[in-house]
């Protein structure tokens, strides 16, 4: 009999438990995880358009810039020569104009012009750079393909610069043929993005 009375017990009490804890546990579970996973990739999500955001604000400064009479009277030149020590009032004045379109902006840290032989015009980190290692980037070839797009870059991307900076590069065409002219190559400082990361990063604390 008192083992009758424990089965007993033990079906109608422990087991309908056990089965209720396991049903309450998996919905519980599964509810938990769809709302993780639905906050993470609203997280996710915002995060990319804030990026986007960040680094469209520079787009729309160089989108502005190479359809700039400037830039494109510096990419038609047939002769290469070194604006930061040129001469003659008509250089000082094209090489000012260039500084104030784009060094204006306080994310962009240095800028670079090349025709489709060699470099232009530089400032900054970017002036050692010659055409031929640009082309020996292993991310050249994506300029091209993208016709005139930008190209983003992260830190370290670009091998022949050096410390931690996002560099944008786009083809350069003429304003009236669509001809490719030249290459447009900017630095820009990553707290332009590092800010949205770390808001991202504190979105779980």
């Amino acid at each position: 009999l008192r083992h009758k009375i424990m089965l007993g017990v033990i079906l109608l009490v422990f087991v309908p438990v056990i089965v209720m804890a396991t049903i309450t546990y998996s919905i519980f579970s599964d509810v938990i995880e769809n709302q993780t996973e639905d906050f993470y990739a609203t997280s996710l999500l915002e995060t990319d358009r804030k990026m986007q955001y960040a680094l469209n604000e520079i787009t729309g400064v160089s989108d502005l810039s190479i359809t700039q009479p400037v830039v494109q009277q510096f990419l038609k030149r047939s002769y290469m020569k070194d604006m930061r020590h040129g001469d003659g009032d008509g250089d000082r004045q094209l090489s000012t104009e260039l500084n104030n379109l784009l060094l204006s902006h306080p994310k962009i840290t240095s800028l670079s012009l090349y025709n489709q032989r060699e470099l232009v015009y530089s400032t900054g980190s970017v002036s050692s750079v010659s055409f031929d290692k640009l082309k020996a980037q292993p991310w050249f070839s994506r300029v091209t393909a993208l016709k005139g797009r930008p190209l983003w870059l992260g830190p370290f991307e670009h091998t022949a610069l050096e410390g931690e900076q996002l560099v944008h590069v786009r083809t350069v065409k003429d304003y009236y043929t669509l001809e490719d002219i030249g290459t447009l190559v900017l630095t820009v400082k990553t707290d332009a993005i590092e800010h949205i990361f770390w808001e991202a990063g504190t979105l779980d604390e």
